[in-house]
């Protein structure tokens, strides 16, 4: 049985609360068992409904768990997605982020899709993604979660918008003109050591194709992506914890560079 609207209304405002004292709060799947996928996606879009009447405004999407063994762990077929806003989410590489803003950050670096049309599903192609595309950009992904346990299952990142924290975008737009989104090579670094090491096609073969999903999955809720919106099309490499101190770099083949300073 669906959540009334009542209730899902009462959880958007706790969890809005919680992100906003920067405090955490009860798994939503303990709390209320029965909780669907669609009762999350009406607690997320809840949530943002309330963030535009104060004055926010969407800036963007993003796709989560993308990665195949954690979606093995969790027991789903398909990625997650959360809407974020401009007030407190969205940095430049030059802004420092600050770690009493956040509960249990973790950084994974992507690719950032900027759109020069609107994309509405279903059917949308990765044909379609790179028609729509006006440039692509280096980005740094802070997850983080209201909640006080990791053990998340898929209906509480679902609500609580896919975990995102914070997105730090590079300086640069790049058109998509003779690149090959699964070839794009990625070097991750923090405090001047290497993490890790990856390419385009760890996002579902091509980056482009997480972007055709999010907009099919979209039409599922009558949402639709929009022109000039940011789209963080999902992790290159594994998550990692971040502390103040750290610097954090990603270095791009043909798309250059995002770094992260993090401070307390």
């Amino acid at each position: 049985m669906a959540m009334t609207e009542e209730l899902v209304k009462k959880i958007a405002a706790q969890l809005l609360e919680t992100e906003d004292q920067v405090g955490q709060m009860d798994l939503l799947t303990l709390q209320y068992p029965e909780i669907t996928n669609e009762d999350a996606y009406k607690i997320q879009l809840a949530g943002i409904e309330k963030r535009t009447a104060r004055g926010e405004k969407i800036v963007g999407k993003k796709i989560g768990l993308l990665n195949r063994k954690m979606q093995e762990e969790m027991s789903i077929k398909e990625p997650d997605y959360g809407i974020f806003t401009d007030l407190h989410m969205m940095y430049e590489q030059h802004d420092a982020l600050k770690i009493s803003e956040c509960n249990k950050p973790r950084m994974e670096a992507e690719i950032a899709f900027v759109l020069k049309e609107d994309l509405a599903g279903p059917g949308v192609t990765v044909t379609d993604v790179l028609a729509t595309t006006a440039g692509i950009i280096p980005a740094i992904e802070i997850v983080d979660t209201r909640f006080n346990s990791f053990n998340l299952k898929i209906q509480d990142t679902i609500a609580d918008r896919a975990s995102n924290g914070k997105v730090i975008l590079g300086s640069k737009l790049t058109k998509l003109d003779n690149i090959d989104l699964k070839l794009i090579g990625m070097a991750c670094y923090r405090n001047g050591e290497l993490v890790y090491t990856a390419a385009g096609a760890e996002v579902m073969g091509s980056p482009a194709q997480a972007v055709a999903w999010l907009a099919n999955k979209l039409a599922e809720f009558g949402q639709h992506l929009k022109k000039g919106e940011i789209i963080m099309a999902g992790a290159l490499g594994p998550l990692f914890d971040v502390k103040a101190g750290d610097v954090v770099e990603a270095h791009f083949d043909k798309l250059g560079s995002v770094i992260l300073k993090v401070v307390e």
